[in-house]
């Protein structure tokens, strides 16, 4: 996920992919008023060609070289879901297959006649390779102008985006996660995840599909113990809940939406921040973790998880 200073994704792809210089010819241009009369199809190739362009040049407005990097690595994420290899994610196949997966959120387009300055796009429902997952990217792109004019007419080009993953599950993870990555029919899944389309639904988000494995088992597993009546770990809500009033609030937490924002196998902690809460969740590492506690306190609270 990439908030400012980018993360997520895996900075390991890194080593994996070269990337070259921009192509010769500049990307065409887009403006306010050739968003609303071209094709969508037209807008999404030209603002994929700008972002293959920022993504392979050299610094410039608004844009760290930082910034850049982590940027290639979470596209390379994105376009190696069907297995495939990217290679070079700034090349012009990959340019046009990334124009082939974005979807332009038409109430982003602004109303009023002015620079164009934001679109937001996201990406088709598509399975991962772990069974009964599903992932979307969320991906708005901020605009700079090309030259001096100002206004619906004036042409701009992508200067800055950010990448986030947004994930849903079809069935529950395996709980024994002995073998999470097994094999299971991708296209089926895929048809399954492209059901998807145009409904609401609770997804959360998290850096790769790892941690959204890791995050929702152990939020599962809670809600399973907290129900059963078996969470013998470490339960801290804070001095005005006893444990038996803590374990209804994690509850009432996991029975709502929630978000993965940190969950790391280093750290042994999976951070939910849900309707300004926050439930942290100290775990063992491994395919198997077992909860050793819990802190469940208004976003900003906690201090430290108990161990």
């Amino acid at each position: 996920m990439m908030n400012g200073t980018i993360s997520g994704a895996g900075l390991a792809l890194l080593a994996g992919f070269a990337f070259a210089q921009p192509a010769a010819s500049e990307p065409l241009p887009i403006s306010q008023t050739l968003v609303r009369t071209l094709p969508p199809d037209e807008v999404a190739r030209r603002v994929a060609d700008q972002i293959g362009n920022l993504l392979a040049r050299s610094p410039s407005r608004g844009f760290k070289s930082d910034q850049r990097g982590l940027a290639r690595v979470e596209l390379a994420h994105i376009l190696s879901r069907g297995g495939e290899t990217p290679g070079d994610v700034t090349s012009a196949a990959n340019r046009a297959r990334l124009a082939s997966l974005l979807l332009l959120d038409q109430k982003s387009v602004p109303q009023s006649p002015q620079t164009l300055d934001e679109l937001k796009f996201r990406t088709r429902n598509v399975a991962v390779l772990l069974p009964g997952m599903c992932v979307y990217d969320y991906i708005p792109v901020q605009f700079l102008p090309v030259g001096p004019d100002s206004g619906p007419d004036a042409l701009v080009t992508a200067a800055w985006l950010d990448i986030t993953h947004e994930y849903h599950f079809l069935t529950p993870p395996p709980v024994a996660l002995a073998d999470p990555y097994a094999f299971h029919d991708r296209r089926k899944a895929d048809e399954d995840c492209a059901k998807l389309e145009g409904t609401k639904l609770a997804n959360f988000t998290a850096g790769n599909d790892a941690s959204a494995l890791r995050g929702y088992w152990l939020a599962e597993v809670l809600r399973q113990k907290v129900v059963e009546g078996n969470a013998a770990f470490p339960a801290d809500c804070g001095p005005a809940y006893g444990a038996t009033e803590c374990r209804k609030q994690v509850l009432d937490f996991l029975s709502s939406w929630y978000q993965v924002l940190e969950c790391s196998p280093v750290s042994l902690v999976c951070s939910l921040f849900g309707y300004e809460r926050e439930l942290r969740i100290s775990a063992t590492s491994g395919v198997r973790p077992a909860i050793t506690g819990i802190s469940l306190r208004p976003v900003g609270v906690i201090q430290n998880s108990p161990q």
